[in-house]
């Protein structure tokens, strides 16, 4: 269920209306971090779209794992500080696995 539309000014969601947002994810912004392990991208973004809540509030950033250009795992939160950390555990539970060699 959508809530609503977000952009970020000066780091902090604010509630848009839909052009402002289609502006906003148009834009390089809405990265917060890429990282590459093998063929395998670990992608967090700000998604702008609230799609669901968590204790409240929109989930508004998203870490997904792609796999041959699917993505094939993700997690939603509330925070860049939390999507920031989901990131790095999904990095590291990636980089367990390759170790083990699966």
């Amino acid at each position: 269920m959508i809530s609503g539309f977000y952009k970020l000014v000066d780091g902090k969601p604010v509630k848009g209306t839909i052009m402002e947002y289609a502006r906003f994810v148009s834009s390089d912004e809405r990265l917060v971090k890429q990282t590459t392990v093998n063929d395998i991208l670990i992608s967090t973004v700000f998604l702008g779209i609230a799609n669901g809540l968590s204790g409240g509030k929109p989930l508004l950033w998203e870490t997904m794992i792609f796999r041959g250009g699917r993505g094939c795992e993700l997690v939603r939160a509330t925070s860049k500080k939390k999507a920031l950390r989901n990131h790095y555990l999904m990095k590291g539970q990636l980089l367990r696995v390759l170790k083990r060699g699966h």
